[in-house]
């Protein structure tokens, strides 16, 4: 049987050397660019990973962790000194998601809490308050915040969304979110303050930022080749929601001189959007890629593939 392997596309941030992470951050001023630089420098010497977790305005935070067997504990730095959240969320969103919370009003503890359905309603608190306060850091004067928590990975409550080890490429990195603000010491609209990154937490070693080409290369290796479903110059239509059909058949993915009978099988796909389209990526719900007899006739069909930036 000749195995095939669907080339489409996922870039996922991952952990990054040992930097001055807040360089992503265009809104801090030279002097504060220094006291992001001492926060980074005393927390990368006690944390094994970091990422920098930017945001649509130019701003953002620095995550730090460390898996230890069990247990996972997050450090999160932050130029604000109101509240801040941090959450692992199934779908990318707020909905859904797990959060902790922590509210300088409050700076001896920190909220378990989660999101169902109504993000306006804002996160209910969990029964069970399984997120721990490690230390939390409030500068005033330079407006900084820095809160280091900790949490069973699996803390069998239904409250909660468990941590599973993502480190091999076939498995989906871990969706983590955050929010902050500075509008009052408890919890309120973030506005633009959040930000979201799919994160291999278990990864090991230097890795990568591009999750998407490490995962293209391993599927290569193990296929007898590959094709492209692809679409070129696609205007997006001054509409709220629109959807758009693309249908390739065997013929339009394969040179017709290697057809031969024995049939294809899909081993794994890698989503692939280039520079130009990566702009316009807020205005992308979804792709699905299904199989079906013909292009002119779509049922019955089989979904094989699934893509969604998770907002």
């Amino acid at each position: 049987m000749l195995v095939l392997n669907l080339i489409l596309l996922v870039l996922l941030v991952a952990t990054t050397d040992a930097s001055n992470l807040f360089d992503g951050d265009t809104t801090l001023t030279p002097e504060e660019q220094l006291i992001a630089i001492q926060i980074e420098s005393d927390l990368t010497n006690r944390y094994e990973k970091h990422t920098f977790l930017s945001t649509s305005n130019g701003s953002g935070s620095a995550l730090f962790w460390m898996v230890n067997n069990e247990e996972i504990q997050f450090a999160i730095a932050v130029h604000t000194i109101g509240w801040v959240g941090l959450g692992i969320s199934e779908a990318g969103g707020m909905i859904g998601s797990d959060m902790m919370l922590f509210e300088s009003s409050s700076p001896n503890t920190v909220i378990d809490s989660y999101v169902i359905e109504d993000k306006g309603a804002g996160p209910l608190t969990d029964d069970c308050q399984d997120w721990i306060l490690v230390n939390a850091t409030v500068v005033e004067e330079e407006e900084w915040m820095i809160i280091e928590v900790k949490r069973a990975l699996d803390t069998f409550d239904t409250q909660d969304i468990p941590i599973v080890n993502d480190e091999e490429l076939w498995s989906a990195p871990t969706r983590i979110i955050a929010a902050w603000g500075d509008n009052g010491q408890s919890v309120s609209y973030h506005g633009q303050n959040k930000a979201r990154a799919s994160i291999r937490l278990f990864a090991k070693g230097d890795e990568s930022a591009d999750d998407g080409v490490e995962l293209r290369e391993a599927l290569e290796e193990q296929a007898d080749g590959s094709f492209e479903v692809s679409e070129v110059d696609y205007v997006i239509p001054a509409k709220e929601t629109t959807y758009h059909d693309v249908c390739k058949t065997y013929d339009d993915l394969f040179d017709k001189d290697d057809q031969d009978d024995v049939g294809v099988a899909m081993i794994g796909a890698v989503p692939f959007f280039s520079e130009d389209t990566e702009q316009y990526l807020q205005h992308f719900h979804h792709f699905t890629v299904y199989v079906a007899e013909s292009c002119e006739s779509t049922f019955p069909r089989t979904m094989v593939y699934l893509w969604a930036p998770g907002k």
